[in-house]
Parts: structure tokens; C-alpha cells; sequence
């Protein structure tokens, strides 16, 4: 296994390319994209950035939104949540990065169902992945 380093930001999205190049002139191998408040790159942008991070050998990762919790009881928010998730690994998918880190919830109320609740919508959303990148294939 080998350790890469580098920045947790991208930068503007028009800047992209020359913050990768920059990365790769000091010897980065790594960036992990701000996906925190919002997935703010459109999918021709994300397939440009993630083509000029491999020519670079650059990982990319994806740091999902902040505003997620797999563990609400307002269901409204339940699926919003998974929504965000879903969309950072769309646009992750695009980028070529090699994962989407989240924070998956919090104890709320509902502490003791919290881990149960959590981990049935990750099951769920594992499973909605993995339907659409066997369509894909």
C-alpha cells in the first residue's frame, strides 16, 4: 500500500487544471475535493478534471456534504441525505476518485436505533450503486 499526500481542496472549478499541475510540480500525489456544502462540479467539468488528475497520477477523493444524516427521523431529510450522497458518488464516479468520505449521522434522539438505522440506508444505498454501475457496464 502506498501513502499519497496532498491538499483538501480543489480550488475553482476554472482553475483546476493548473492547481493539479501544481500539485504535480511539488511532488502532490493526492486531492480531496470539497463536496461540504454541495456538489458544485457539473459532469463535463468533473470528466476534464478527473482525465488531467490521472495524466498526473494524481488520486482524487471526494469529501461528501456535511449536511447528512442517515439517522433522521423526518424522512424528508432521511432522503435528502441519501440524495447527497448518491450525487458525490455520481460525480465522484466521473472524476475517477477512489472514494466518497461522509459523515454518516448522529445520535439525535434515537440513540439506541442509531447504528441499526444507519447502517440500513448505507446497505441502501450500496445497493443503488451498485444497480446503476451494473447498468452502466
Amino acid at each position: 500500500m502506498s501513502i499519497r499526500f496532498g491538499p483538501a481542496s480543489l480550488g475553482p472549478v476554472k482553475d483546476a487544471e493548473d492547481f493539479l499541475e501544481e500539485l504535480h510540480k511539488k511532488g502532490l500525489k493526492a486531492c480531496e475535493i470539497a463536496f461540504t456544502y454541495s456538489v458544485y462540479l457539473k459532469p463535463h467539468d468533473a470528466k476534464r478534471i478527473g482525465r488531467r488528475a490521472k495524466e498526473l497520477d494524481i488520486e482524487l477523493s471526494i469529501h461528501g456534504s456535511f449536511f447528512i444524516n442517515l439517522n433522521a427521523s423526518d424522512k424528508v431529510k432521511l432522503e435528502a441525505s441519501k440524495k447527497r450522497i448518491l450525487d458525490a458518488c455520481e460525480i465522484g464516479d466521473l472524476l475517477g476518485a477512489k472514494c466518497v468520505v461522509f459523515h454518516p449521522g448522529f445520535y439525535g434522539e434515537n440513540r439506541g436505533g442509531a447504528y441499526e438505522n444507519i447502517r440500513d440506508a448505507i446497505v441502501e444505498l450500496m445497493e443503488i450503486r451498485k444497480e446503476k454501475l451494473d447498468l452502466a457496464t
